[in-house]
């Protein structure tokens, strides 16, 4: 890890993933390493909840360790209650969740570095209570700052997963957008931004599941890029196609970034315009997309 963040330049915002990365008892000091080294501000560590008292320790011990970096943990939840348990496939897991909210609740009062996220992904499982989720994280975990949704894609683990009508991924984005709608209006204008970003990709993923074709320019493997558990790089975890190896590359990023398989790959993605459902390389690519800001700021509009 401190080889990679050594040489791996400027970096606005990790996101370290997994699996579960709170399993981890060196999340801190990764954390601390890349803010070392790359002067990271944004870092997020997804979770699914389960370790309350873990969690709520690594994420303090990180929030110590890195004081000027703004952290968030967005928490998954595919269900209410029986729901979440059946898809993730473990009794009592819905209740440790809120356990987990509860603690960084409790971190909240003494750190204004951390933010609380929900995140759940919709699937032919669970796409009938999407809007009860919705609800309940709205009443009952009100220091949720943002909820968001994704679309089931990639190799589930059951086909099944995907086949959501595009009917009714559109009835839930507009159930969402409009929930929202009102919890943006308490924000400031920097929130309201960073939400009407949100709700436009929402929409961009959502022409995406109707097989639209592409009309906005995604930065995968130029502005955002994907690296596994064993330093392989990726333009992203859709096109998982290996552009190099920071183990072969001396941990030289920006060797791997310049290879010919890399600029083959981003030629690629832009010659055909690779249509996906990928919510944080569409939010990523909005920042960079100026031509998109209309769609934006007509979103900021309307909230």
């Amino acid at each position: 890890m401190e080889k990679i963040a050594k040489k791996y330049g400027k970096l606005l915002y990790l996101s370290l993933g997994g699996g579960e990365p709170l399993l981890r008892d060196d999340i801190p000091e990764i954390c601390e390493t890349f803010r070392r080294f790359t002067g990271v501000r944004f870092i997020t560590l997804t979770t699914n909840g389960l370790l309350p008292k873990k969690i709520s320790k690594e994420v303090e011990r990180a929030l110590e360790k890195c004081p000027d970096v703004q952290f968030t943990v967005p928490l998954s939840i595919d269900g209410i209650s029986k729901t979440h348990d059946w898809l993730r496939g473990v009794p009592g897991g819905f209740e440790k969740t809120l356990q987990t909210y509860n603690e960084l609740v409790l971190l909240q009062e003494k750190h204004a570095n951390i933010s609380i996220n929900a995140n759940t992904v919709v699937t032919s499982y669970n796409q009938a209570e999407i809007e009860k989720i919705l609800e309940f994280v709205k009443e009952k975990m009100p220091r949720v700052r943002n909820h968001s949704l994704c679309f089931a894609r990639g190799s589930t683990k059951e086909e099944k997963a995907k086949t959501v009508p595009v009917e009714r991924l559109r009835q839930i984005v507009e159930f969402e957008q409009n929930l929202k709608q009102n919890r943006i209006r308490k924000k400031g204008l920097v929130g309201r931004l960073f939400d009407a970003l949100a709700l436009t990709g929402n929409k961009i993923a959502l022409n995406s599941a109707a097989g639209k074709p592409m009309n906005w320019t995604c930065f995968a493997g130029r502005k955002i890029i994907e690296i596994n558990e064993v330093g392989e790089v990726f333009p992203c975890e859709i096109l998982w196609e290996k552009i190099g190896s920071l183990r072969e590359s001396n941990y030289d990023l920006q060797k791997v970034l310049q290879s010919k398989k890399a600029k083959k790959a981003i030629e690629k993605i832009k010659q055909t315009g690779c249509n996906c459902t990928f919510e944080c390389a569409i939010a990523n690519s909005l920042v960079y997309s100026y031509k998109k800001y209309p769609a934006v700021f007509k979103e900021m509009a309307k909230i």
